[in-house]
């Protein structure tokens, strides 16, 4: 039997910070903690320019800028933005997310079931009734991508993209990157670490932007940190600096990446 109890304790808190939910918003999480955003996609620049749109409109009310789904991707909202991450690089973490979901139909019934006995223990403000007749249409219909309800939508202004949860704990360190390209060149310097998660942020980082990669020795790289007072540090995370580095020329801004000599 599948314990619920997750998907339980993440609807309860989405129906809290959302309360004038209905019943179609929790289809929507539904939807997307099983599928995660694999129907929306058609192309990387069209989801980049629709991001540079929605954004130049849009009345950003929401204050939670990540929201977890039930799954393997949250919601990331267009108010991140204002943190310093680029729309160009939301746009490729939306776009590098969308995958077909194998198990997706199966996933999304079993959190069906979940909610319904929110439902029946008087924890979600639906009626069994009227849940259940919703939930017989979706199916005939085959289970669509569903939009949010004009009341979520006039009241809580949802505007956000669902990236899958590996690139989420990325997004200060893509922020202060994307920060510093909208002025300057960057140099990222990632430090030996054992345990190959360094490994993981250089591939993760080769995924969003185009890099070069320089091997340094450990007397280079404390020089290049000394002359450089306007460093980052992120030595828990990610075990790496970023430095903003003055370009030659204002139209080649550059993200480099320094690795220790081995």
């Amino acid at each position: 039997m599948t314990n619920h109890s997750s998907t339980k304790k993440l609807l309860i808190e989405h129906y809290k910070k959302y309360p004038k939910l209905q019943i179609q918003d929790l289809f929507k999480f539904l939807f997307q903690s099983s599928f995660g955003c694999e129907h929306m996609i058609s192309s990387l620049d069209f989801v980049t320019n629709y991001i540079i749109k929605e954004a130049s409109t849009i009345e950003q009310k929401n204050i939670h800028l990540v929201e977890q789904l039930d799954g393997s991707y949250s919601r990331v909202h267009l108010s991140y933005l204002k943190k310093g991450l680029s729309p160009y690089t939301l746009g490729k973490l939306f776009y590098l997310s969308a995958k077909k979901e194998v198990n997706g139909l199966k996933d999304l019934k079993e959190k069906i079931i979940a909610a319904k006995e929110l439902i029946q223990d008087g924890l979600l403000p639906f009626s069994a009734d009227d849940f259940n007749t919703a939930i017989d249409e979706w199916s005939k219909k085959g289970y669509p991508a569903i939009n949010h309800s004009n009341i979520f939508r006039n009241e809580y202004g949802p505007s956000y993209r669902v990236i899958a949860d590996k690139y989420i704990p990325f997004l200060p360190l893509f922020s202060d990157i994307d920060k510093i390209l909208e002025k300057k060149s960057a140099t990222l310097i990632v430090e030996n670490d054992i345990t190959k998660q360094t490994d993981v942020l250089i591939e993760t980082i080769l995924e969003i932007y185009d890099c070069n990669i320089v091997s340094l020795d450990d007397c280079q790289i404390h020089k290049l940190k000394k002359d450089n007072q306007k460093i980052i540090n992120y030595p828990l995370k990610f075990k790496c600096s970023l430095i903003d580095t003055e370009s030659t020329d204002n139209k080649t801004r550059t993200l480099t990446i320094i690795k220790y000599l081995k």
